[in-house]
């Protein structure tokens, strides 16, 4: 309310056009928030935080090679920007851009070390990634633990992202306990959709446990 009814005053204030696609990001209302934010970078291309969330609003309609564009611009402004390297990391994700993905999501992680999308996101392609200057498993599972215990091991997908983590690292017997926790917390939470899968991911880790 405040961003349109500075709007309705100073239709060409590009930070107000800002503040108001910012706040409609927030809401989800990704469509709207892409017009107000398009004006504000055409008022004023060089600043920041309207190219940042441009990039926002684009990732949040899934048009991920769109969304580079202005989040690179963002962070050619501003390179400490977190958000826009949290998105942007996020966008190259998407488009399976790893080796370009995993830098701008670690560079998220140091200010924002317990979000459990980017821990989730970068221990997947960290983990199962097909360029191997890319992949690290010993730091995917390290960030699968973390995305656990921030979710407090009630998240369904942090858990199943940790077992698989486990498994590259050929712990298959961690690997069957994790998903074992994970089709509990799905049942308990009333996903039974998932619950087929993730059973079956259980019998695969089991089946390559090695006796002893």
């Amino acid at each position: 309310r405040m961003w349109s009814d500075i709007l309705i005053k100073q239709p060409a204030n590009p930070r107000a056009r800002a503040g108001y696609g910012l706040a409609l990001v927030r809401l989800g209302r990704y469509t709207e928030a892409e017009a107000q934010l398009r004006t504000a970078v055409g008022l004023e291309p060089g600043h920041a935080l309207s190219q940042a969330g441009l990039g926002a609003a684009l990732l949040g309609e899934q048009r991920f090679q769109e969304a580079a564009g202005p989040l690179e611009r963002a962070l050619t402004i501003q390179p400490d920007n977190v958000d826009a390297h949290h998105n942007l990391g996020l966008a190259y994700a998407a488009l399976g851009q790893d080796a370009l993905a995993v830098p701008h999501l670690e560079r998220a992680l140091e200010t924002q070390p317990d979000d459990p999308v980017l821990l989730n996101e970068c221990a997947r392609i960290l983990g199962s990634s097909t360029d191997p200057a890319v992949v690290n498993r010993p730091r995917a599972v390290q960030l699968a633990e973390r995305a656990v215990r921030a979710t407090s091991g009630q998240d369904v997908n942090s858990l199943n992202n940790l077992a698989a983590a486990q498994a590259g690292m050929g712990e298959f017997a961690k690997a069957v306990a994790t998903e074992q926790m994970a089709v509990a917390t799905a049942r308990a939470r009333g996903r039974q959709a998932d619950v087929a899968e993730l059973e079956q991911r259980v019998a695969m880790y089991r089946s390559m446990v090695r006796e002893p």
